[in-house]
């Protein structure tokens, strides 16, 4: 879901980011590896670092305005935390 939103968000230009950036289905899929790999090391997931990786390394790593950066954080923690699940 993540995905989909940041995927629609960039549709609208200025309204959506500051800057076009280019996601597409490897930030995706590096998530979801990621995201496997914690649950299988971990008997909790560690939320921050899930956060941390996803947020400022994987989508993050694109991005250039702090506020974009800061919706996108935004964003992730509406999906990543343990209310979710």
């Amino acid at each position: 879901m993540f995905h989909c939103i940041i995927i629609e968000r960039k549709k609208f230009g200025a309204i959506g980011f500051s800057n076009s950036y280019n996601f597409n289905e490897s930030d995706l899929e590096t998530s979801i590896t990621f995201l496997k790999n914690l649950i299988l090391l971990y008997d909790e997931v560690p939320y921050e670092a899930l956060t941390y990786m996803i947020g400022n390394i994987v989508y993050g790593g694109r991005i250039t305005d702090f506020w974009d950066h800061r919706v996108l954080l935004s964003t992730l923690d509406k999906f990543c935390n343990k209310d979710i699940v």
